[in-house]
């Protein structure tokens, strides 16, 4: 009897040191709207990769329509109100190009600051710099 005490007690502190991962991305997910930086970034919306990667799609407002001219595919949250961007994508305008994003993400209760650059790999002098600030 005592052994199967001391054997559950021993179950019981070993599962109570095991935490919980944190799951920020429920925290992300949604649609932004706001303003626009030196690109025309009118809206992102942001859906869960993983419990700590989101997915930013970069959205531009032209004669009515919403339309997506890139997409971060997999940004880091390296904290529940900040993202690391770093990864290869590409940009609408520029087919059979590939660009280098980086830069970085806050979020502030239902609020989004977004910078960064995206840098052609081929060509390092054909830099576009992103910005945005929205709210949900």
């Amino acid at each position: 009897m005592r052994t199967k005490l001391l054997a559950a007690l021993l179950l019981i502190l070993t599962f109570s040191a095991c935490k919980k991962e944190t799951a920020w991305a429920d925290d992300w997910a949604g649609t932004y709207d706001g303003l626009a930086g030196s690109v025309n970034v009118n809206r992102v919306i942001i859906s869960k990769v993983g419990d700590k990667a989101i997915k930013l799609d970069l959205q531009s407002y032209v004669s009515g329509t919403y339309f997506t001219f890139t997409t971060v595919g997999n940004t880091t949250l390296t904290s529940s109100t900040h993202g690391s961007i770093d990864e290869d994508g590409t940009i609408l305008m520029y087919p059979g190009k590939t660009f280098h994003f980086t830069g970085s993400i806050d979020r502030t209760g239902s609020s989004i600051t977004m910078i960064g650059q995206a840098q052609n790999k081929n060509d390092a002098s054909e830099i576009y710099y992103y910005s945005f600030n929205g709210s949900r």
